[in-house]
């Protein structure tokens, strides 16, 4: 999705780590990595409300869900939550 990139941008040149990802250097991840095996989606107006309403009914929350358990399986049932929560049909 469009908004994607940019929220990876954000991400990347907010990072915490020595040495800091330069603005050129988030821009050239993205293009190289991203853009390169993804397909770029434009969301409508619609596509965000179905998306938020599905999100609401799975009782998530824009951090993504919350346990106890080891990061790793935290990020894949995000993942897959939000798979599911964004499957829009293009």
């Amino acid at each position: 999705m469009s908004h994607s990139l940019a929220e990876t941008y954000a991400v990347l040149t907010a990072l915490s780590v020595k040495p800091r990802i330069s603005p050129l250097l988030a821009q050239r991840l993205i293009d190289n990595n991203l853009q390169t095996i993804a397909r770029i989606v434009p969301l409508t107006v619609a596509d965000y409300s179905r998306t938020i309403q599905t999100m609401t009914e799975l009782g998530l929350s824009g951090g993504g869900p919350r346990c106890r358990r080891p990061h790793r399986h935290c990020r894949t049932e995000a993942v897959r939550v939000r798979r599911q929560a964004l499957d829009v049909e293009h």
